[in-house]
């Protein structure tokens, strides 16, 4: 758990109230390499912090695997699509190596959220990181193909 409250320790302070409140309704969970969190159009109500490890968000093509996101330490996912809703996506999730997340069920974090407004803020600032790297990844793909390893390499170092 301290990696989790050091790292967002380093967006705002976080009370005790919201560490006791983090540690008593969340969990700390390793997964093992190609495991399947999830199959396409399953759902777990589930936040999940990134601490250490690669997670693949995949879609299916004439039923071959395509890896539509990948993300790494410090980032999020969940098994709905997103963290207010309820309903299931259309894709896979699988641990591309072996992972350590902080998970807390969507419903506890949403209420940690409304209570405490520090978590609300380092939300907000872990939602602007996804976005970024989204547009990180969008600009890889419209990269010239000899350019898109260099490129990777540059705006995605973690998967080197």
């Amino acid at each position: 758990m301290n990696r989790l409250f050091d790292y967002f320790k380093s967006y705002s302070n976080i009370s005790p109230e919201l560490i006791a409140f983090l540690t008593t309704y969340g969990k700390i969970k390793e997964y093992n390499k190609d495991y399947y969190y999830l199959l396409a159009k399953e759902k777990k109500e589930k936040f999940l912090f990134i601490l250490e490890g690669l997670v693949a968000i995949i879609t299916y093509q004439d039923k071959k695997e395509n890896i539509e996101r990948v993300y790494c330490d410090k980032f999020y996912f969940t098994g709905t699509k997103h963290v207010f809703s309820n309903s299931c996506e259309n894709f896979s999730i699988k641990f591309l190596r072996r992972t350590h997340v902080y998970e807390i069920s969507n419903q506890n974090f949403i209420t940690a959220i409304n209570h405490f407004p520090q978590l609300k803020d380092i939300y907000l600032i872990i939602k602007e990181h996804e976005i970024q790297h989204n547009r990180n990844t969008i600009s890889i793909l419209n990269s010239p193909p000899l350019h898109r390893l260099l490129q990777l390499s540059i705006k995605q170092p973690i998967l080197n």
